[in-house]
């Protein structure tokens, strides 16, 4: 992803949290309506990096989505605000506290 300018994707959580590592927009086009794909996207969407299309969305429709989003600074911005966040945080540290704090609780 280190040559990408952008991600158009389904909003599977690994590969749109990549991107977004990469600091990288986000063309969220869901797969699945009973899966969390849509939530990826509305979320993402809500920082201002990524964008969401219905399922059924033409290539016309993501033609212009990826345009508008390669040309949106602000939506670049984001993805780079993201982006920093994610680089940021050790998830895996972070986890194993979550996880050992859920058992010290239970005794």
């Amino acid at each position: 992803m280190s040559t990408a300018s952008l991600l158009v994707g389904h909003g599977g959580h690994a590969t749109t949290l990549r991107a977004l590592s990469h600091d990288l927009p986000v063309l969220v086009v869901p797969l699945h309506p009973m899966l969390d794909q849509k939530v990826i996207g509305r979320a993402v969407a809500a920082t201002g990096a990524a964008r969401v299309l219905p399922t059924k969305a033409g290539p016309q429709a993501i033609r212009a989505a990826v345009r508008a989003l390669l040309a949106d600074d602000a939506a670049q911005a984001a993805a780079a605000t993201c982006g920093a966040r994610i680089r940021a945080q050790d998830g895996a540290a972070e986890a194993v506290m979550e996880i050992e704090a859920v058992l010290a609780a239970r005794g």
